[in-house]
């Protein structure tokens, strides 16, 4: 799953079995790599549309091909590449969570089975294998499935075709609230894991340090996207002596929530909360969902499915 290899990735970046990988990046210019990637991977991904598997496949196989001749400058850069696409992934699950749909039965459908499904795998691990249950929870957490990507696009097409259906209607909200519940969950299981290992913080103040978080994060990213999302709609209304300031266009809008989801991401990794050393007062995984849910939320729906658009196909190489 992109979470769990993004979380990997700085614990893997000095192994032996990488360097080799490094070493066999093929030299030829970068450029043809890129190519590759963005004209191939798109082709195939539209053939396999047209014949109505889903594009995923095609893009999973063209990466797959890709990895046996792989240039040696985006080899040594994957790990940053990878981590360019999981925002991605955070942003978009942030734009499907609908804040007004959040009715408490909605909650308990779509947290629910998750939760148990994750308690169920770590029992499983902690009984068969010999592991505490910190280390139960987190792979618990990567191991329950994710399917927004998939169940999405054709609760779309169920709903097209059956409007006045509830299900597609109650999976369009579940779907992208499980995910969100993966991506926030591990965030803050290997965060906490981390803070107990080394002995940072005692378990009380654990659980403080953990609210403290959760609220400010979901604050702060609320107030950044419903902002952004606010600012977007009006750009008409913004002027400096009598000119606009913005130009209104789509790829402006989505040139600013991608930089505020990078901004957000990144703020969340050096702003300090005072409860120890190296303790931060954001979490970064959730601090972009929430700019993505409060934009979602806010913002004019014209310019919601403008970014949403750029998104989906910016998404096209970073699934790749």
């Amino acid at each position: 799953k992109p979470l769990a290899q993004d979380k990997a990735l700085p614990h893997t970046s000095g192994s032996r079995s990488e360097g080799a990988m490094v070493n066999s990046g093929k030299d030829y210019p970068i450029e043809l790599g890129w190519a590759f990637l963005l004209v191939v991977g798109y082709l195939v991904r539209v053939a396999f549309v047209s014949i109505r598997l889903p594009g995923a496949i095609g893009i999973l196989l063209v990466g797959f091909a890709f990895s046996h001749f792989m240039q040696k400058d985006i080899l040594e850069n994957r790990n940053d590449l990878q981590r360019f696409a999981f925002l991605l992934v955070l942003l978009n699950a942030g734009f499907e969570v609908s804040i007004r749909g959040l009715r408490p039965a909605i909650l308990l459908i779509s947290l629910l089975p998750g939760l148990v499904e994750m308690a169920g795998i770590a029992g499983l691990a902690m009984l068969t294998h010999d592991v505490g249950i910190r280390e139960g929870l987190v792979l618990g957490c990567v191991l329950f499935p994710l399917g927004e990507g998939l169940v999405i696009p054709k609760m779309n097409e169920f709903k097209a075709a059956y409007p006045d259906h509830a299900l597609p209607r109650v999976t369009l909200t579940w779907a992208p609230l499980e995910a969100t519940l993966a991506l926030s969950l591990f965030s803050f299981l290997s965060s906490v894991s981390s803070s107990l290992t080394e002995g940072q913080l005692s378990p009380v103040l654990l659980v403080i340090e953990v609210v403290v978080r959760l609220v400010a994060t979901v604050a702060a990213g609320g107030f950044v996207g419903a902002g952004a999302g606010w600012v977007l709609s009006h750009t008409s209304k913004i002027t400096f002596r009598k000119k606009r300031i913005f130009t209104g266009s789509a790829v402006e809008a989505f040139l600013l929530v991608l930089g505020l989801g990078f901004g957000g991401f990144g703020l969340a990794k050096v702003v300090p909360d005072g409860f120890g050393p190296g303790s931060k007062l954001f979490d970064p995984d959730l601090f972009v969902i929430a700019i993505g849910s409060s934009f979602s939320d806010v913002a004019d729906p014209t310019v919601l499915h403008n970014v949403e658009g750029f998104l989906a196909g910016i998404w096209v190489f970073g699934s790749i």
